[in-house]
């Protein structure tokens, strides 16, 4: 099974029309988004109407749960918790309404899908740091999990447990995917993996291009492609909506 995976949209309208687009060509079997259709962008309903009709599963990211009343405000810094407010003010009910009964965690072909750390998904926690993953790890090995897909830090990487078994020692490897499109990846399936796919809306890396990714569930290939859109219309969306300039000025240096 193909699974096209996305994340972050953050009411970025150019950016997922870009990627939605490009994922008509992928033959997708399953479309799994990860959370944070809302916050920062200048268009919360049309990203939400466009997910809604093409992911197979939707999760809840932070900035969602904020706006739905499950995760508190001061959890946020300035810029970011004005627009969450100022998406109140503007989106459609059923939306919102969708929004809130999105799950925290999803788990299908054996793989875990969060928006942040699985390990308690409700807490949002960002997963960039060895620490962080070994405490995944751990969670995985009492799941039967090998593999979790996540979201919420914006930037593509990927960390590889090859557990100590026959002819081979215990090993940790990080990928970086930052920045580039990968070449098709065979992940090794005896080894355990946490992937952090990347930003659709908003990157993180260094690069302002779209972000998606594709994994086979069979030949355990992984792929991340990144998308150019219009920056220069979505970042007008949100200087014309009188949002905070930071969240259009970002948008050209995927900062």
């Amino acid at each position: 099974m193909r699974l096209g995976i996305f994340t972050d949209v953050h009411s970025n309208f150019e950016a997922l029309k870009a990627v939605a687009l490009a994922l008509k060509s992928e033959k997708i079997d399953r479309l799994i988004f990860l959370g944070d259709a809302v916050g920062y962008g200048a268009d919360p309903n049309d990203c939400c109407r466009i997910i809604r009709e093409m992911a197979h599963v939707a999760l809840v990211g932070n900035h969602d749960a904020a706006l739905t009343g499950r995760l508190p405000m001061d959890w946020f810094v300035d810029y970011a918790r004005e627009a969450i407010e100022w998406t109140e003010k503007v989106i459609n009910p059923s939306h919102r309404e969708w929004l809130s009964t999105r799950p925290f965690f999803h788990r299908e072909e054996g793989i875990g899908f969060c928006h942040g750390s699985p390990v308690d998904p409700e807490r949002f926690g960002y997963v960039i740091d060895i620490n962080e993953v070994f405490e995944i790890w751990n969670w995985m090995e009492n799941q039967g999990i090998p593999m979790v897909f996540v979201g919420h830090a914006h930037i593509g990487l990927a960390f590889r447990h090859n557990h100590s078994r026959a002819g081979k020692k215990d090993e940790i490897k990080i990928f970086n995917f930052n920045g580039v499109e990968s070449s098709p990846v065979r992940l090794d399936p005896e080894c355990t993996w946490v992937i952090n796919v990347g930003a659709v809306g908003q990157p993180r890396d260094g690069d302002p291009r779209a972000v998606y990714a594709v994994f086979d569930t069979e030949t355990w290939i992984y792929e991340v492609q990144r998308v150019k859109y219009d920056i220069k219309s979505a970042s007008g969306r949100i200087e014309k909506a009188g949002l905070p300039s930071i969240l259009s000025e970002r948008l050209f240096v995927g900062r």
